[in-house]
């Protein structure tokens, strides 16, 4: 309100509508103007305030409006008069602002409870954590603490504030905590895929499954977006590890598994069946060790076929030509030992049979009885004199028609 006027123009005022202006009349319009100025406070306080309804705010404005009109106009006692009247109409209405105010404080606070239980069901919800969950708490403590027939309605709003703020602080997390969750289920369907290939030893399967554990553990229970963002990123830093690891492998094994597998059979053979001295014998095995845990994926890094093949099949190769010659030798040795003794048997042969000629001829002959042969079995013949009997079996005439007869020889004639 712009009241500011000079006495003259009070005093002008005043002497239009017969009045006379004094000093001290001047100094009670100066006080009527403060008067005014702080109840006008007061009214555009309650003017701004929501519980005040359409019609009051009309009566405040008319009230301050009729003042502007008079104050140029009218005596001091009217101007007191209307002063009064918004006095009057301020109390009451400042009186149905504290009333107004505490109904919607009752009904808030209602909704305030409300709107807390919905919060507390929330924080039983997947990926509400532990910091949430405290504050849950607080916020709880803080709604007890309200009287329970409060007036004011900023306690409670302030209260509802935080709530809204927390709901949506965890509706945030927990999507983001699901995405990271779901992040974590797709490492594991890859790390299942990576765990069927068939170039990963059986270490790395075992590192791959625990891997996935702690994943499963993180997805069922977190305390933290962080927590759950750091396991990510070591399940996958081991995923593209052992991924790239497979890969090398496979490479690895589809360049020179057939023949590691060849040399290593070999190898064993070697060691069962060759002419091996007891170094070579403790040499090969390490080698055939070392090929066999590399094939099994037991104790392999990528490249160690092929580079455990090309130094052992340089070693297996040295024993191999070291027992071809030894069997060799040996066959040679075996080969002239059985000349000599075919030889000696030879000798010992004809020396028998010398023998037996010159002693054939002092032998008494036998002839077959009469209607009797003599049948040589071995040669098929018949005869009718032998020397030794008991060498032939002795048939009938008809039998031995079905038989040739022999010629002469030094056993046996016609």
């Amino acid at each position: 309100m712009k009241l500011k006027q000079t006495i003259l123009s009070i005093a002008v005022t005043f002497l239009s509508v017969g009045a006379v202006t004094t000093t001290v009349d001047s100094s009670k319009y100066q006080q009527i103007e403060e008067l005014q100025a702080k109840q006008e406070v007061k009214i555009k306080k309650a003017i701004t305030s929501e519980f005040i309804t359409p019609e009051e705010r009309q009566i405040l404005n008319t009230d301050m409006a009729n003042f502007r009109l008079a104050e140029k106009t009218e005596s001091r006692k009217k101007l007191l008069d209307l002063i009064d009247k918004e006095k009057e109409n301020i109390k009451k209405i400042e009186k149905n602002l504290v009333k107004t105010e505490a109904e919607t404080a009752k009904k808030e606070l209602s909704e305030l409870k409300n709107q807390y239980t919905t919060l507390e069901v929330q924080s039983k919800e997947a990926f509400v954590f532990k910091d949430d969950k405290s504050k849950v708490v607080e916020i709880k403590k803080e709604i007890d603490k309200l009287p329970k027939n409060i007036k004011k309605v900023q306690p409670i709003r302030s209260i509802s504030f935080k709530i809204g703020e927390l709901s949506a602080s965890i509706r945030k997390i927990q999507t983001e905590a699901k995405s990271a969750t779901d992040k974590l289920k797709e490492l594991n369907n890859q790390s299942e895929e990576l765990s069927e290939k068939n170039y990963l030893g059986s270490a790395d399967r075992d590192t791959l499954e625990k891997d996935r554990e702690k994943n499963n553990q993180l997805i069922k229970n977190s305390d933290s977006i962080s927590t759950i963002e750091t396991r990510e990123k070591e399940s996958k830093e081991l995923i593209d590890k052992l991924s790239k690891k497979s890969d090398e492998t496979e490479k690895d094994f589809k360049e020179n598994e057939e023949d590691a597998r060849k040399l290593s059979k070999s190898i064993n053979t070697l060691l069962e069946e060759g002419e091996l001295h007891s170094d070579e014998k403790e040499e090969l095995s390490k080698l055939s060790k070392t090929l066999t845990k590399s094939l099994d994926l037991t104790e392999y890094k990528p490249g160690d076929l092929g580079k455990n093949y090309s130094t052992q099949k340089e070693t297996y190769d040295k024993y191999e030509k070291n027992n071809l010659d030894r069997k060799a030798e040996k066959k040679k040795k075996e080969e002239e030992e059985k000349t000599a003794k075919e030889k000696v048997k030879k000798e010992e042969e004809e020396k028998k049979k010398r023998k037996e000629a010159a002693s054939s001829n002092s032998v008494e002959w036998h002839k077959a009885p009469a209607g009797k042969r003599f049948l040589d079995k071995e040669s098929q013949l018949t005869y009718k004199q032998v020397k030794n009997p008991s060498n032939f079996e002795e048939i009938s005439e008809e039998e031995a028609a079905k038989y040739k007869p022999g010629h002469g020889n030094g056993s046996a004639k016609q």
